[in-house]
């Protein structure tokens, strides 16, 4: 799983940092798909984020 941490704040990544570490203490399979679905969840959020972020500012650069 690889991270884009450019995409992400602070607290996205101490949260991330802390699901994976959580990982490693799964006790079920399910557990282990929980804290991974929840990093991916955060990771497009982030990317969305940034989608809208940049396509704001290429629309005030048009004005």
């Amino acid at each position: 799983m690889e991270i884009n941490e450019d995409l992400l704040t602070d607290q996205e990544i101490q949260i991330i940092k802390k699901l994976k570490y959580e990982m490693f203490f799964a006790i079920s399979y399910e557990h282990l798909s929980f804290y991974k679905n929840e990093i991916n969840s955060i990771m497009k959020q982030a990317a969305r984020r940034n989608s809208f972020l940049l396509k704001s500012k290429e629309r005030m650069s048009c004005l």
